[in-house]
């Protein structure tokens, strides 16, 4: 199991914990998936992560639901379809 609480994990650790404790998948990932509110606190360390490692040319940073951080947001989009959840959250250079 994900040890790192933003993590969400994959389907194969939910199958996995679900298996350990002989409980249904579904009550395993409402207690592993981490909510919304722990997904932004991590998304703003990355974003003041990403925004150091780039040039000032870079005002907002993109995340898909799972977490993964795109400077373009066409391609975060793009990867959001892929994803149950295609929410695509923008930070601001200055929210950080």
């Amino acid at each position: 199991m994900a040890k790192n609480k933003n993590i969400k994990p994959t389907a194969k650790h939910v199958e996995k914990k679900a298996a350990e404790v002989k409980t249904p998948i579904k009550e395993v990932e409402k207690k592993v998936v981490p909510d919304k509110s722990q997904n932004t606190d991590a998304m703003r360390i990355r974003a003041k992560e990403v925004f150091k490692s780039h040039n000032d040319s870079v005002k907002e940073i993109y995340f898909t639901s799972d977490g993964t951080a795109f400077i373009q947001q066409q391609h975060a989009r793009m990867h959001g379809e892929s994803l149950k959840d295609t929410e695509v959250k923008t930070i601001k250079r200055t929210e950080v």
